[in-house]
């Protein structure tokens, strides 16, 4: 990709969600240096956990509403250094950053 000009996402958007998904911690920090300045929510979340499928919706519903805000959904499972680095401590929760400019 890097040859041809293209660079690599660092995180990426799921079909018809008004959120991204990280890929690893890199991309996280990355990804929110070059959206500064932005409110952003980051919401931790884990499939094995049935609270977290029961708000999924309404996490869904307050990431359209707030659509000015930048909407980051962290799989715990799937990247637990982000979850150390932001000290989530359990699923579901939320994190709101307002980032520096």
């Amino acid at each position: 990709m890097e040859l041809l000009g293209l660079s690599k996402a660092f995180v990426h958007t799921p079909a018809g969600k008004p959120y991204c998904v990280p890929d690893n911690m890199k991309d996280v920090m990355e990804h929110l240096d070059e959206k500064k300045p932005i409110f952003t929510c980051l919401y931790f979340t884990a499939s094995w956990n049935p609270k977290c499928a029961e708000i999924e919706k309404d996490y869904e519903n307050l990431a359209y509403k707030f659509a000015n805000w930048h909407h980051i959904r962290v799989d715990c499972d799937k990247e637990p250094t982000v979850k150390r680095y932001f000290d989530a401590r359990v699923e579901p929760q939320f994190l709101f950053l307002i980032n520096g400019g």
